[in-house]
């Protein structure tokens, strides 16, 4: 079973800020390098269906595969953002390994903070973020699916809340929201939005 190791090297890190990944083969020697991921599922359409099901474990392939540059169709390129993405939920599923390796992304500065503050909120009641007002119900979750896609690397890790409001005339709406946050993660995620153009607002507790 070959093994992934994502590996921090000082230098590079000093000279780009850049993480590598490499993959150790059977007999290799072994290196003391930082967190390892050992996937044991090939990537493609099922692992990414799974993983969209909500399997912990599919999850956590999915973002392997993403750091190691074997999914997304970016030929051999790493994407971080997706792989800090699946981390995240898997962690959220119940997967430790998965926000340990999360975690280390977030150290070495190829994950944005906000998504380990996502995982670990504060006391209390959190914060969420608003992200979107609609007209049904149903059409909540359609519209947060469509904005995780959008900006993954805010909103993947995050669980919708889909809350009613009545509107100014009186027109039943729904306000479409994500959380956990705590103050700062929330204040990270919306800057991190609205810098992209899309539309944030706090939700206090």
């Amino acid at each position: 079973m070959r093994h992934i190791v994502f590996i921090s090297a000082v230098c590079a890190l000093a000279a780009s800020s850049a993480v590598q990944a490499q993959i150790s083969e059977p007999g290799a020697p072994e290196r003391d390098a930082g967190p390892v991921a050992a996937p044991v599922m090939s990537s493609g359409p099922g692992l990414t269906q799974a993983a969209e099901a909500g399997d912990a474990r599919a999850q956590y392939e999915l973002a392997v595969a993403y750091a190691n540059g074997e999914a997304g169709g970016r030929a051999g390129a790493p994407d971080y953002v997706q792989a800090a993405r699946w981390f995240a939920e898997a962690a959220r599923h119940g997967a430790a390994e998965a926000g340990r390796q999360l975690q280390f992304m977030v150290e070495i500065g190829v994950a944005p903070r906000e998504l380990a503050a996502a995982l670990t909120p504060s006391a209390g009641t959190p914060f969420q973020v608003q992200v979107a007002s609609v007209a049904s119900e149903a059409d909540g979750p359609r519209e947060w699916r469509r904005l995780q896609r959008l900006h993954p690397d805010v909103l993947g890790p995050l669980k919708a809340s889909i809350v009613a409001f009545d509107g100014p005339d009186g027109a039943h709406l729904f306000r479409v929201q994500g959380g956990p946050l705590d103050e700062d993660g929330a204040r990270a995620a919306c800057a991190k939005l609205r810098e992209a153009g899309a539309g944030c607002r706090i939700v206090r507790p």
